[in-house]
């Protein structure tokens, strides 16, 4: 496959991001599920005519990437990209009350989330092995960068033993202190 011997500079992705959108997480990952694995004009048509509150702020989600990757990084047809990641986050709680009960206050939780995706070339299982391939918080790749670091350290620790091998004078035992009683 070709994508596997692409660097990290050569591939290009369109993101978007939103935040605050006033429909739980929980029923955005609903919507989101039914297009995760749609190629970008695929999913947006798709969801025009789903029944759900939460279909309309991802299909704009991802009209906003499908022009993100058309003006910023030159895609000659964006609507062509996969749907490499869509992520659906909890956002902030907006706490308000409502009156219950013989006088008391009950709690009404208002939760909003956050959407982000990235649009490539890359099928999402493709994507998701590029990414895991070149990350650096895996710790293979980690491993293979802070072989470097880890040998200068190494080094370091060394000229220090060697250069204070100077003998260090032996402590002398302290004497006990007794305790008046025992005098």
């Amino acid at each position: 496959m070709a994508t596997e011997t692409k660097e990290k500079s050569e591939l290009k992705v369109a993101t978007a991001n939103r935040g605050f959108v006033r429909q739980t997480a929980r029923k955005m990952r609903r919507t989101v599920n039914l297009i995760r694995r749609f190629k970008a004009g695929q999913a947006v048509d798709s969801l025009q005519f789903m029944p759900y509150a939460a279909a309309e702020p991802v299909r704009k989600l991802i009209e906003s990437a499908i022009a993100n990757a058309s003006t910023n990084h030159g895609f000659s047809n964006p609507q062509d990209l996969y749907i490499s990641q869509i992520c659906v986050d909890d956002g902030p709680v907006f706490k308000r009350w409502r009156a219950a009960s013989r006088g008391r206050a009950a709690s009404v939780l208002k939760r909003t989330s956050k959407l982000s995706v990235v649009l490539s070339e890359l099928k999402p299982a493709d994507y998701a092995r590029y990414i895991a391939e070149t990350s650096p918080r895996n710790k293979r790749n980690a491993k293979a960068k802070n072989t470097e670091v880890a040998s200068a350290q190494v080094k370091k620790t060394k000229a220090k033993a060697e250069s204070s091998e100077a003998p260090k004078a032996a402590k002398k035992p302290r004497a006990k202190k007794s305790n008046k009683g025992e005098e």
